[in-house]
């Protein structure tokens, strides 16, 4: 929602840079009796070594607007050092509507162990917290995920800079279960015309789990952001694992088994009607997939979604890779079906550039280029209804 431009907001700043100035600056933010207020973070470094997260409360109106924001993501930094029970403390957690976080920095203190696997720069937590957006921020360092959309649906991520790895010298490195942007558990179809949410115009570095991740999510729009695996090679200090993934996990709903087969994972949320493009992803022979579907286990499922025009290279194992799936029950290949892979330029993969493993797949007018000893586009034996039509290896 905008506010009319002949509408003057009230604006606040914290007094000082310590710890209890924020959190006074947070209560006034967070003062309902405001229909709609603006938080300025002065240039300076703020410490929060005590508070395990930074809230904007929901205050039950819908058309509420909450602006924070600083004079640029290299000079109003908010350094998170507190720590919970299962590791780093988190950054901004949103719970209301309508909030806008721009032009500032958060930084963790993750540690290549992953002793703080569970901090997140900024959270928005439920549909109560819908159409929120993050731009011109820098998120560093954080264990679990720089920015974090749980079904919180309109939300526009883009323009944003995410390092996983620190280095900007904090002396923190990613963590095992690091992402960029997670994307997560949203299923209810948005209006026409209308994206569930949109990740665009992202700089993400050093993820070790997922630079960009759909988890369960429909109507989603990944496009023109740059990924790069600038880790591993170090002591202790993991590979990247995916690029962009879409997820199908499985759901928490189903109990049921087949002669002791445990169908879980077969009882998912889908990943559907989601479209990537138009990204740059540098594997550096340490990402392990450029751009991956697949679902939890040997389940999940997944349909109709585009990945046009990504340019990916130097992948250990797949550039491009859509799962194989033994649901429903006993029938392969089915699950995940519908997609399109069009118009993307793949190359040094060590394995394979394109790994196709759902059914009526369309793949087109692709562009492969093999490393020695590898593979161009591959198609599972059992996927059925595949057109293959326009793609050049050079």
């Amino acid at each position: 929602m905008r506010v009319p431009a002949n509408v003057r907001l009230p604006v606040y700043q914290p007094t000082d840079t310590s710890e209890s100035a924020i959190l006074n600056w947070l209560s006034q933010i967070n003062d309902c009796s405001n229909v709609s207020v603006r938080g300025f973070l002065p240039s300076a470094t703020y410490v929060i070594r005590n508070a395990i997260e930074l809230q904007i409360l929901d205050c039950g109106n819908p058309n509420r607007t909450v602006e924070i924001y600083g004079t640029g993501r290299n000079s109003s930094i908010i350094d998170i050092q507190s720590s919970k029970d299962c590791g780093d403390g988190m950054g901004f957690v949103v719970y209301g509507p309508n909030v806008t976080i721009h032009d500032l920095a958060l930084r963790g203190r993750q540690t290549a162990d992953g002793s703080g696997r569970c901090g997140e720069g900024i959270k928005f937590v439920d549909s109560t917290a819908s159409f929120g957006t993050v731009y011109n921020t820098k998120v560093s360092s954080f264990g679990n995920g720089a920015i974090d959309v749980y079904n919180a649906p309109g939300a526009y991520i883009h323009d944003n800079f995410i390092d996983c790895n620190g280095s900007d010298a904090t002396g923190a490195s990613s963590g095992p279960n690091s992402m960029g942007v997670w994307v997560r558990w949203i299923q209810r179809p948005p209006p026409p015309g209308v994206n569930n949410a949109t990740v665009n115009s992202n700089a993400i570095f050093g993820c070790a789990s997922e630079a960009i991740a759909l988890a369960g999510v429909i109507h989603v729009s990944v496009y023109y952001n740059t990924i790069r695996c600038d880790v591993g090679g170090g002591v202790g200090t993991p590979a990247c694992w995916i690029g962009i993934t879409l997820f199908s996990d499985a759901s928490s709903n189903s109990e049921l088994s087949i002669f002791g087969t445990h169908l879980d994972n077969c009882d998912a949320r889908p990943v559907s009607s989601n479209a990537i493009g138009y990204n740059t992803i540098y594997g550096s022979n340490r990402l392990n997939v450029g751009i991956a579907s697949e679902g939890t286990g040997s389940g999940g499922s997944g349909h109709d979604n585009l990945i046009e025009h990504n340019t990916i290279s130097h992948a250990r194992q797949h550039g491009i890779q859509t799962a194989s799936t033994d649901c429903p029950f006993g029938t392969p290949s089915s699950a995940f079906s519908g997609y399109t892979i069009a118009s993307n330029d793949v190359s040094n993969s060590l394995d394979t550039q394109i790994w196709v493993g759902g059914s009526y797949t369309r793949v087109t007018n692709n562009r492969v280029r093999n490393a020695p000893g590898s593979n161009g586009i591959y198609f599972v034996s059992t996927a059925v209804g595949i057109t293959n039509t326009g793609n050049v290896s050079y």
